[in-house]
């Protein structure tokens, strides 16, 4: 019998997907590349597990985006982080990055208005079903991005007001709320 999954999630912080998009947009700006290219940019040979999982976190950051069949290119959240207009239009376009993987809204959903501690979010995942193995990305990840989050004056919006209510959509619809 096959193990289950753990459901999708960014294996790093946001701060490092934004060093490895900075990369791939110094190389090919916003132009479609395949992704062996994308990958090569970041610093792997070609594509393999490794890339694909980073490839994959830049994608649950909103900095990525697929553009056909092994195509990739620089999304428009990602430029409004490296180039922005405004420091305004930064701060919300790392909102939108920092809470786009869908595990961190869930997160957000649990734990209102503060991040849990690393021991409570553990003990979550586990109650959630996650692998052990994916557990401590998992961790690392969404406490890591959440401080670069709060460094950056990012979730100034999301504390003058909370979600209406609790469940995973309206979440979403509360961070678009939020957003320009």
């Amino acid at each position: 019998m096959a193990r289950p999954r753990s459901p999708a999630y960014p294996n790093f912080p946001l701060e490092k997907a934004l060093g490895m998009i900075s990369d791939i947009f110094e190389a090919d700006r916003r132009n479609i590349i395949d992704r062996e290219t994308a990958a090569k940019h970041v610093g792997y040979s070609g594509l393999s597990g490794a890339a694909d999982k980073a490839l994959a976190t830049l994608k649950h950051y909103n900095l990525l985006e697929r553009s056909g069949t092994g195509q990739t290119r620089v999304t428009q959240v990602a430029m409004d982080v490296i180039h922005p207009d405004s420091d305004e239009d930064r701060k919300s376009a790392l909102l939108t990055a920092g809470m786009g993987p869908d595990l961190f809204n869930e997160i957000q959903e649990r734990f209102p208005g503060s991040p849990p501690s690393e021991s409570a979010l553990t003990s979550w995942l586990v109650r959630e079903n996650f692998q052990n193995r994916a557990i401590k990305p998992i961790v690392k990840s969404y406490t890591e991005t959440y401080r670069y989050l709060e460094r950056e004056g990012a979730l100034d919006a999301i504390r003058s007001t909370s979600p209406p209510c609790s469940t995973k959509m309206a979440s979403r619809s509360w961070l678009r709320k939020l957003l320009p």
